[in-house]
């Protein structure tokens, strides 16, 4: 893992690195496109927060072992991961928030995080900035915004101690790398059969 932003190709936009870990060249340069669209939303609708994120992250590296739309922030690293599904999706307003959130658990990064509960506060904090974020974006479609505010509001409100014990973690961590391997063996599969 610490090595993947040292072989991957690198891209700056206004001072933030990107390393883009895709094996595909379409997938390249559709996750280069919208990572950097997602950095330019945030930079011309919340420059504050953009020049914390640039002081707060190492860099964004889109990680190719994950399935699912998700972000990490890696602290030993301070790399901003995003699956290459949320790189590539079409919405870059929710990479641009998944790039808010997981910066905000960097600005967070000296808080121990022991307990459950105080994992849920931090995560809670996180949902709220992206919700702050939200709204410093003008939009046409205002319904819309207002439904993606409200869904992060619901899932604020849901979340546990529960969810944010060791084993909780473990579990959905181990799962999904599983999930993530698999693909990236099918991945590689095709790559070395295709002329």
């Amino acid at each position: 893992m610490r090595l993947l932003p040292l072989v991957t190709p690198r891209h700056d936009y206004c001072g933030m690195r990107t390393y883009l870990g895709l094996v595909d060249a379409e997938e390249m340069a559709a996750g280069k496109k919208h990572v950097t669209m997602a950095l330019a939303c945030i930079a011309e609708y919340d420059a504050r927060r953009f020049a914390r994120l640039k002081v707060d992250l190492r860099g964004i590296l889109v990680y190719p072992f994950s399935r699912q739309i998700t972000a990490s922030y890696i602290r030993s690293s301070r790399l901003c991961e995003l699956s290459p599904i949320a790189a590539i999706s079409s919405d870059w307003l929710h990479t641009a928030c998944l790039i808010v959130h997981e910066g905000t658990h960097a600005r967070f990064r000296r808080v121990a995080r022991d307990d459950p509960a105080r994992r849920v506060r931090i995560e809670r904090a996180c949902l709220s900035q992206e919700i702050a974020f939200l709204e410093r974006v003008p939009t046409t479609d205002a319904a819309r915004r207002t439904e993606r505010i409200e869904r992060t509001r619901a899932t604020m409100n849901g979340l546990r101690e529960e969810d944010y014990t060791n084993a909780a973690l473990f579990f959905r961590y181990n799962a999904e790398w599983k999930a993530a391997t698999g693909a990236w063996k099918v991945a590689i599969a095709r790559r070395r059969r295709s002329p």
